[in-house]
C-alpha cells in the first residue's frame, strides 16, 4: 500500500513537471515569434497569450506601482513610526489602481436594473407565499399589500 502510495505521489510530480514543461516551451516560443518584449522600445503592453493591447491606465499602473508603493512607504514610516502624528490602528488609504485583471466598470443599464428588481420581487412573493401556505393566509390580503414604496411601473427608483 505504501509503495503505491509513493508511485503516485511520483506519477503525480512527473505530470506537473510535463505541465510546466509545456507552459515554459509555449512562452519560449512564443517570445521566439513576437521577440523578447523585455528589449522592446514599443511603448504598448501587451498580453503574450491573447496578443491584446493593454489598456493606457493599466500601463501607468505597470509603469508606477513601485514609486507609489514607496511613497506610501515612507510616509507611513514618518508619520506613524517616526513622528507619530497618527495611530498605527489608523487605516492605510486603498489604491484604486486598474490591473490587468480588473473589470471596466460597467454602468447598470435601466433594463438590468428593472431585471433585478423583478427578480427580486419573484424572490419576496415565493418567500412569502411559502409562509401564508403554512400559516393558512387568505391570498387575496396576501396579494393586496404593496412591496414598493412607488410603482415600479411609473417610476425609476422612487
Amino acid at each position: 500500500m505504501q509503495e503505491h502510495k509513493q508511485h503516485s505521489h511520483h506519477e503525480e510530480g512527473l505530470s506537473m513537471q510535463q505541465t510546466f514543461k509545456q507552459q515554459v516551451l509555449s512562452l519560449v516560443n512564443c517570445m521566439n515569434e513576437m521577440g523578447n518584449p523585455f528589449l522592446s522600445a514599443n511603448e504598448e503592453l501587451l498580453t503574450l497569450d491573447s496578443h491584446n493591447v493593454l489598456n493606457q491606465s493599466v500601463v501607468n499602473t505597470v509603469r508606477t506601482i513601485e514609486a507609489v508603493g514607496q511613497q506610501q512607504f515612507n510616509d507611513y514610516y514618518k508619520t506613524v513610526l517616526v513622528d507619530c502624528e497618527k495611530s498605527i490602528h489608523d487605516p492605510i488609504r486603498r489604491n484604486s489602481l486598474m490591473l490587468f485583471k480588473c473589470p471596466t466598470t460597467k454602468v447598470k443599464s435601466k433594463h438590468a436594473d428593472k431585471i433585478a428588481s423583478l427578480k427580486a420581487d419573484v424572490n419576496l412573493f415565493s418567500r412569502l407565499n411559502i409562509v401564508a401556505q403554512h400559516r393558512q393566509c387568505d391570498m387575496d390580503t396576501f396579494f393586496s399589500h404593496e412591496n414598493h414604496p412607488y410603482p415600479p411601473s411609473l417610476s425609476d427608483k422612487g
